[in-house]
């Protein structure tokens, strides 16, 4: 299965511009990291000895359109601009064009904010997770209201999402620890409202029914990452951990099927030696259309196809097995698949 996602990987081609089209109206779009653990080794001697073990974040993206319950997601152990493109890629396949609103919510780390505005610029907007908000203000509530807790956390929640922020960080402001204290939760908060501008705009969002929260892509960390590459006593290479997470994207995305219907087509173009694929016949390398490889495709449509010793395709007559094959998934009583 390794191999298979090796080759997943591999062979991988994302959008990261937003195509000249009008596009649908609005997407609805989600970013985070997790750690999964790492082992590196030197190669040489005792492996055993040599190794060292870390943790690299695991980048995820989600896009929906709105209403939807299923979308498109991205992923990489890669740096944030990789991370960022995988955004796009997601943003792109559920249907943006460039008139397209792009709603984005996520914590507070900058490395998602940067790239937010990297790849979509002013045709998004950056919305933090209203549930890491309130992990602030509940924090603050120790000091600036011990006996009345509960009362006072529900008042900044709600100054929040009317966008009354100033408001909150007045409240704050007498309860400031120094700077040389520790722990500060009041000071943490103040300062998680005041240095992120223009990215509480909840009140927007409410009234047009959009999400506050980021719920969605940390659910998705745990069943589409962490369920593999998160697993006791497991530590992988950097590569292998790679490939494990664009096999476990490409099943989130439902593509798991059309994997395995187009490997037994894949050939190589005549030019550049790209992988051809059904209904595929221009490639990213030479930026020609292979008319031998369309012809070659619309075999494979047909009936599936076999390579002579030249490399020339001809349509392929079904084996024995693979017949069979077909008449198991046609039918309900699932027949028999002769050994030959």
């Amino acid at each position: 299965m390794l191999k298979h996602a090796e080759h997943i990987h591999i062979e991988e081609e994302i959008e990261t511009q937003v195509p000249e089209r009008e596009g649908i109206e609005l997407v609805i779009s989600q970013m985070d990291g997790s750690m999964v653990p790492i082992v590196e080794t030197s190669g040489e001697g005792d492996r055993r000895r040599s190794r060292k073990v870390c943790w690299k974040e695991a980048k995820l993206a989600l896009a929906r359109r709105q209403g939807a319950v299923e979308g498109k997601y991205g992923g990489t152990i890669g740096n944030s601009e990789e991370a960022g493109d995988q955004l796009a890629n997601s943003v792109i396949g559920v249907g943006a064009g460039t008139n397209t609103k792009i709603h984005c919510v996520g914590d507070g780390a900058p490395w998602i904010v940067e790239q937010v505005e990297r790849v979509f610029a002013m045709q998004a907007n950056y919305l933090i997770d209203f549930y890491h908000l309130c992990e602030y203000i509940s924090a603050a509530a120790d000091k600036c209201a011990p006996d009345n807790k509960t009362k006072w956390i529900e008042q900044q929640k709600e100054r929040m999402k009317r966008n009354r922020s100033v408001e909150v960080l007045k409240e704050l402001e007498p309860h400031l620890e120094p700077d040389i204290k520790k722990e500060a939760p009041v000071r943490a908060c103040y300062r998680y409202i005041k240095n992120r501008p223009g990215q509480f705009n909840y009140a927007a969002a409410i009234a047009s029914d959009l999400p506050i929260g980021s719920g969605e892509i940390e659910s998705a960390h745990r069943y589409v990452i962490q369920k593999r590459l998160k697993i006791p006593g497991a530590w992988w290479k950097i590569e292998n951990a790679k490939y494990m997470l664009s096999l476990r994207v490409l099943r989130a995305n439902n593509d798991w099927d059309d994997y395995w219907n187009n490997l037994w087509s894949e050939k190589l173009t005549s030019s550049c030696h790209h992988f051809v694929k059904t209904r595929k016949w221009q490639y990213p390398k030479c930026k020609a259309i292979h008319d031998r490889d369309m012809n070659a495709s619309i075999n494979i449509c047909r009936i599936g196809a076999s390579t002579l010793g030249t490399g020339e395709v001809r349509p392929a007559i079904l084996s024995a097995n693979r017949q069979a094959h077909r008449q198991v998934q046609a039918s309900p009583l699932k027949a028999r698949i002769p050994r030959l």
